[in-house]
């Protein structure tokens, strides 16, 4: 979309001067003609791009999407609705996008396909559920499962960053303290400790080989701390057969890989229990939910159950021939085909992915801190061991 300024006058005879955001400028004529005026002068206008915060911008949807499902509860008018929440919203990166919207509203479009200007905001399964919502008239509930949606992905995300908070300080605390130790403390005694007649142990030859290596190399490879991680991505955006063996590993990983199985497994619960009460169909809620899977593997298996029920497999079967479903999940889908409350199913599958992603993050957040406790304490010892250990060995020689 563009952002146009333009002259018009009202049938009044008043000159008005304004700026409006569309598509093309016969848009913009046609929602002036639409407001009783007639263009004049009309020219295209530079939109500064605003910087924004992901986060933030998480929230603000997340708010947007609570206080429209109230005031459209309310029975006020859609239009005045994202008005009102444009002129209150106090966040300017997305008090434009609310502007564009309104200002798509008020050329005739619905709020779904305004919402599609937008894609990196809304995704896909926002705007396919507002759409449902709008043709079945029942906007304010679907609104309400979406708010729900987006509060339960935030509180994972909360959480599992949580988990990885404490790691990630530990992890850059302890190499502080090694490079600290090998760059600068041990070259300092490397003379020390040669000097002594007594056999150097191989523990500290490697301690001192490593710091002499840091300290006269470590510069030249501080690059690949840089390269190594841009080449690896460029690897997985490239080689499918790469990205699918480093998923597959990944999976297999003890913690991280029931984690990363746990939070995508919940995900697409969540997504396709909403969709399927919205009245999606289960075939187009399952391609959706491809793509919601940040794992290919998964992705992969979602798409596999996808085609075994395109060729007439129940969804139950399908899950269980896929072998990524845990077989009490499984029992919960067949139990809901067989008594025709397949929406009621794929809520409880819903609800037991949350609770097992809650529950595991419970349990490894304490488990983490004394781990990496244990893993600094050896790799000290092990520093001070190997260069405390012959000059004790040389004082017990006197």
């Amino acid at each position: 979309m563009s952002a146009f300024q333009y002259t018009a006058v009202t049938s009044e005879g008043k000159v008005i001067r304004g700026k409006m955001t569309a598509h093309n400028e016969y848009e913009v004529e046609k929602r002036l003609e639409g407001q009783g005026c007639e263009l004049i002068q009309l020219q295209q206008a530079r939109i500064k791009k605003q910087r924004h915060n992901k986060a933030k911008m998480r929230q603000e949807l997340m708010q947007f999407t609570v206080q429209l499902e109230q005031l459209t509860r309310a029975s006020v008018p859609l239009f005045s609705a994202i008005e009102d929440l444009r002129d209150s919203c106090t966040y300017p990166p997305f008090k434009a996008v609310l502007e564009a919207v309104s200002d798509a509203i008020e050329g005739g479009k619905t709020l779904s396909d305004a919402l599609k200007d937008f894609p990196a905001l809304f995704d896909s399964i926002y705007i396919m559920l507002v759409r449902i919502g709008e043709q079945s008239g029942s906007l304010p509930h679907v609104l309400a499962d979406l708010a729900d949606s987006l509060k339960w992905q935030d509180e994972i995300s909360s959480q599992a960053k949580k988990m990885l908070m404490y790691p990630a300080f530990v992890g850059v605390a302890v190499i502080s303290v090694i490079v600290f130790l090998m760059v600068y403390l041990l070259p300092q005694l490397i003379p020390f400790i040669k000097e002594m007649d007594g056999e150097i142990p191989l523990h500290t030859q490697v301690l001192i080989s490593f710091s002499v290596a840091l300290k006269n190399y470590g510069l030249y490879a501080l690059p690949c701390f840089f390269l190594v991680p841009i080449l690896f991505k460029t690897a997985l955006r490239r080689y499918l057969n790469f990205k699918r063996m480093y998923h597959r590993l990944l999976l297999k990983i003890a913690l991280i890989g029931e984690m990363v199985l746990l939070i995508n497994l919940a995900r697409f619960a969540n997504y396709f229990a909403l969709m399927y009460q919205a009245g999606i169909s289960v075939l187009e809620g399952l391609k959706m939910c491809e793509g919601l899977m940040t794992n290919l593997v998964l992705k992969e298996a979602i798409s596999d159950a996808h085609n075994l029920i395109e060729q007439g497999t129940t969804i139950s079967d399908s899950f269980a021939e896929v072998k990524i479903f845990p077989p009490m999940v499984v029992r919960m889908v067949k139990v809901g085909e067989n008594t025709g409350q397949i929406d009621q199913a794929l809520k409880n599958v819903s609800y037991f992915y949350s609770r097992e992603v809650k529950e595991t993050i419970d349990k490894l957040v304490p488990m983490l801190e004394p781990v990496l406790t244990v893993v600094l304490g050896l790799m000290m010892a092990w520093i001070m061991i190997a260069v405390l250990g012959p000059v004790y060995d040389t004082m017990g020689n006197f």
